[in-house]
């Protein structure tokens, strides 16, 4: 066949990343799991990344009502090959982008949502640990999506027992009324509520295969967590 880069010259036609993008929750099964696992796929990310332009291209938003940075579309997707990658590529190029959300906000429909935040909804616990050191103590309380939660709050109710104490570092600590609130969405149920419509209703929080899973299947260790170790005592 053609030379597949050839778009326009040598140029990147628009959004030639998003459609890299194995969207596993939009893609049947087999077909998902056998692009997710390509090595060629793989070597072809790889050498997109290393094409002239692709700073400008990761960039770009897309036409979905989301309105994703590439970063932020693959993350939602659950294409963990690309997100790892593009998170590799963006650590040595462009940390704003690893904190930039997807943009659209519709009211009672669509949030923005942080690579951590959505990276939280998607069940991927080692790419939040990875994106935490680029966001602040006002970003993981920053409330940015359509239900109005924050990065912390949707980490308790996801219940990562390897990132809480992480972040909560990161937060410097929580005050006695943060710890009340967010030990009860890790111990209760909230179904119900609006902040759990973000990883619920959306049907977002989902393993790698695609299927749904129960918050209670994410806890190994119940115990290992607990918000009073972390309150905050002002000196």
């Amino acid at each position: 066949g053609g030379d597949p880069f050839a778009y326009r010259g040598s140029a990147f036609r628009p959004n030639v990343l998003f459609n890299v993008i194995v969207d596993i929750t939009n893609t049947p099964k087999i077909e998902a799991k056998r692009n997710l696992n390509s090595k060629e796929r793989e070597e072809f990310i790889a050498v997109l990344l290393k094409r002239e332009g692709v700073e400008s291209t990761l960039l770009e938003f897309d036409a979905t009502p989301f309105v994703n940075t590439p970063f932020t579309a693959a993350i939602a997707a659950r294409d963990k090959t690309l997100s790892r990658a593009l998170l590799n590529y963006l650590k040595e190029t462009n940390h704003e982008l690893l904190i930039t959300p997807n943009q659209k906000i519709m009211s009672g429909q669509f949030g923005k949502n942080t690579p951590l935040v959505l990276a939280i909804k998607t069940n991927n616990e080692e790419l939040a640990l990875d994106l935490l050191p680029f966001y602040t103590n006002e970003l993981l309380r920053q409330r940015i999506t359509w239900a109005n939660s924050n990065a912390l709050e949707l980490a308790h109710l996801a219940r990562f027992n390897r990132l809480l104490p992480v972040m909560v570092a990161t937060a410097q600590g929580l005050t006695m009324d943060e710890a009340t609130h967010f030990q009860s969405l890790y111990d209760g149920c909230p179904r119900g509520n609006n902040i759990w419509h973000d990883l619920y209703e959306s049907d977002m929080f989902l393993n790698d295969e695609g299927d749904f899973i129960e918050d209670r299947e994410r806890v190994l260790n119940p115990v290992l967590y607990h918000t009073s170790q972390y309150i905050h005592k002002p000196v």
